[in-house]
């Protein structure tokens, strides 16, 4: 009996357990080894050395072995080289993955990218390529790049950036990671496997090659500079945090319940990332966010806004989102006058990142007796740090008007004013608003004819602009924001996804 248990420890030792592809969302394709062609994946599919990944669009992926961890970001592709219990070598030819390898001493463990080598022993980090640039950040453990026939040798919390194309001084950049980043490490790898198998996309990358938005590929391609501020994570995190004039800082809210993305243009030609996000920061809430990456030069226009919708009531909310609908029809069943309302409803516009001396602009509904009360409006304006939110009457005037009747585009201008018995307004504000595709143009009527439900709702966008005219500037500079429906799309996916799951149960 003893032997057939050494027999049995030792072997499965000598056999580790297999890779396998153990979730993906989205365009996820395998190419086999001694296979040409890219097929479809599928969940818990063995992954074997030879084998090549290729992510989408808000697509991603996740390799797990024993204690292994590989998470493939959208836009990627990953080759497994090698994959044994004595070697590991992988290949990151373009986009973003992120590794957490167990410590073995006799096993060897490599990254290799176009322009860069990693040796490593137990560490956790991530490899970003684009165009001809990589960036490793290393979280924990220990190792060893080789580029430009030197060797580096990463400690924790550093990131060694390789870009060839620089001249020779300006190629390699070492620094320490910045404390957001360090988060973005423990939220990967330490939240709920649900919530956190991939994290949202954090920066515009080159498409695969298939590209379901014909010309974009292109204009991606020219309009994003290499590295430049990829961390869009951050600013989602701040934002998570309770954004208030006080600004203080809560706990770290809850897993986000549903996540979209998508790269397209605004109406000004801006290449642009939307991230949107929606969430319960706590028991009784739910939020909304909404966030703009710009790739801009204009002056006036933030190169980062957000909105965030905020709505708390009075009742404890079900963990999962897509129980809500059974939930909310159970309160009012019947006829029942129903004890569920809001406490406070909140819409924040922003053209900057929170804790930057940025425009924002506040409305706030707070509930009285039988019903919330009427909104109240309120600017915070950047560059005056003596103040925070200055209230203001929500009763705009309305003193000119223009729209485009052949297409969706129209602009209002309107007196603001300190309370309704002024006379003389505050400033002056122009609220523009387009209907606009991926590409940034100007939707017609006859566009959307040709185009079914779920086209319409990946395939547009609707931008705002709030601006200051006359002398008497309420804001410092344009908000603009781009919104789309793929967060619809997210939740009546996930809610399919409920239904199909309680079907086959």
């Amino acid at each position: 009996m003893k032997k057939v248990i050494l027999f049995l420890c030792f072997g499965f030792y000598a056999f580790p357990e297999e890779a396998k592809l153990s979730f993906f969302i989205g365009d996820v394709f395998v190419k086999k080894k001694d296979e040409v062609d890219f097929k479809k994946a599928s969940l818990n599919m063995v992954i074997e050395e030879g084998d090549q990944i290729r992510t989408g669009e808000d697509s991603r992926a996740e390799i797990r072995r024993e204690e292994d961890v590989i998470k493939i970001d959208s836009n990627t592709m990953f080759d497994v080289v090698f994959m044994s219990h004595k070697k590991d070598l992988f290949k990151v030819i373009f986009g973003k993955v992120w590794f957490r390898l167990k410590r073995l001493k006799e096993k060897e463990a490599s990254v290799e990218t176009p322009t860069c080598v990693m040796g490593l022993r137990g560490t956790i980090f991530s490899v970003f390529v684009f165009r001809n640039e990589t960036i490793i950040d290393l979280f924990k453990g220990k190792l060893e790049v080789l580029a430009e026939e030197r060797k580096y040798i990463l400690k924790d919390g550093e990131r060694l950036r390789h870009s060839p194309d620089k001249p020779k001084r300006e190629r390699i950049e070492r620094k320490k990671l910045e404390a957001w980043e360090i988060k973005e490490f423990e939220d990967i790898f330490k939240l709920p496997e649900e919530a956190v198998i991939m994290p949202a996309p954090t920066q515009l990358v080159a498409l695969p090659l298939e590209v379901k938005k014909p010309g974009l590929f292109e204009k991606l391609k020219e309009g994003m500079r290499p590295g430049e501020d990829v961390g869009l994570k951050a600013e989602i995190r701040d934002i998570r945090n309770e954004i208030r004039e006080e600004r203080q800082v809560i706990n770290i809210v809850k897993a986000r319940d549903f996540s979209a993305g998508r790269s397209m243009k605004d109406v000004w030609g801006n290449l642009l990332r939307v991230e949107q996000h929606l969430y319960r920061p706590d028991n009784s809430s739910i939020r909304f966010i909404n966030i703009n990456r710009r790739e801009t030069t204009e002056e006036d226009t933030s190169q980062f806004s957000y909105a965030m919708i905020d709505a708390k009531f009075n009742k404890e909310l079900p963990d999962d989102i897509s129980k809500w609908p059974e939930w909310i029809a159970q309160e009012i069943d019947e006829g029942v006058k129903s004890e569920l309302h809001p406490e406070r409803f909140e819409i924040i516009l922003s053209n900057g990142r929170p804790g930057d001396d940025c425009d924002k602009i506040k409305w706030e509904s707070i509930w009285k007796e039988t019903k919330l009360s009427e909104p109240t409006f309120w600017i915070d304006k950047g560059g005056d740090n003596n103040k925070l939110y200055e209230q203001f009457s929500n009763d705009w005037k309305s003193t000119y008007s223009c729209e485009d009747r052949n297409k969706f585009y129209r602009y209002e201008n309107f007196n603001i004013y300190k309370n309704k018995t002024d006379l003389n307004p505050a400033g002056s504000l122009r609220l523009s608003s387009w209907i606009i595709n991926n590409d940034g143009e100007i939707m017609r009527d006859d566009d959307f004819k040709k185009m079914d439900f779920f086209d319409a709702l990946n395939k547009t966008g609707c931008e705002i602009r709030i601006e200051p005219i006359g002398e008497k500037q309420l804001i410092s500079k344009p908000i603009d924001i781009v919104f789309t429906a793929d967060i619809v799309a997210s939740v009546i996916k996930g809610l399919f996804g409920k239904v199909i799951g309680k079907i086959i149960e």
